[in-house]
């Protein structure tokens, strides 16, 4: 299922004439019959998030192009060359971040975690993987108290 944004994307890029292929959870989003990768970001705070695997995959696929939209308006307020930018950093005025991996904020809990869940069953992990998708969907961040609330998850067992 496209997120809003998508839809506004593929919409606006049909009337651009693009006959575009939705690639759900793949980076870029969209590619069009002529080759053309599309890859759409919602503006947040005059800033867009990328996190590092999806860096690498647009970087790889090249010639992408940032499609920039609002919640408001059905046209992207921008629109650029992801060949051209450098994230973390700016560009034309937008703040470009890279969003934290949460493996990469406390290794030790991680290898925990996986110690935990090859000597248990994988109910644990398949409830922080949904709770990890439910934090993206949401498009925020995980919150200054996500290692604290797996942490106790872990400790109480899965209910």
């Amino acid at each position: 299922m496209m997120m809003p944004v998508e839809e506004k994307a593929v919409r606006w890029l049909k009337g651009q004439g693009k006959e575009v292929i939705y690639r759900p959870g793949k980076s870029p989003d969209f590619i069009a019959t002529d080759g053309q990768g599309y890859e759409v970001k919602l503006l947040f705070k005059n800033g867009m998030a990328f996190h590092r695997a999806q860096i690498n995959r647009l970087k790889a696929f090249g010639g992408v192009t940032i499609l920039v939209f609002t919640t408001e308006g059905d046209e992207p307020v921008s629109q650029f060359p992801f060949d051209e930018v450098e994230v973390p950093g700016y560009y034309q005025g937008f703040r470009l971040y890279i969003v934290a991996d949460i493996r990469d904020v406390d290794p030790q809990f991680w290898k925990e975690l996986k110690i935990h869940c090859v000597n248990q069953d994988r109910t644990l992990y398949k409830w922080i993987l949904d709770w990890l998708r439910l934090a993206v969907r949401a498009e925020k961040g995980l919150g200054p108290n996500a290692l604290d609330v797996l942490k106790n998850k872990i400790e109480r067992g899965v209910e």
